[in-house]
């Protein structure tokens, strides 16, 4: 298996609802990734990020919603990696 197929494998096991990701709501389609907070000590406050595969997040704008556990939250700002396998999305509530 080459190192490419191997990332994308490894996408799968890391945004598993059953092992590390949750399953959330974007374009009205269900797709799995990881959410977690992170805390930037830049500006002293925490932030969510959704880190979910390009292929179900290709189309991501600023300004999208995503529903994760029941709660909306709208997307401020979003990185996708150079290899285009995957994307951030930095959420807040406020916008959701």
């Amino acid at each position: 298996m080459n190192f490419k197929a191997q990332m994308e494998a490894d996408l799968d096991v890391f945004t598993n609802p059953d092992e590390f990701g949750v399953v959330a709501t974007y374009n009205g389609a269900d797709i799995n990734g990881q959410f977690m907070e992170k805390f930037d000590e830049a500006v002293q406050t925490f932030y969510k990020v959704f880190w979910g595969k390009y292929d179900d997040l290709s189309s991501v704008s600023n300004g999208d919603t995503i529903v994760i556990d029941g709660t909306t939250y709208g997307v401020t700002d979003f990185d996708i990696d150079d290899m285009k396998h995957s994307v951030a999305l930095y959420l807040s509530k406020d916008l959701g």
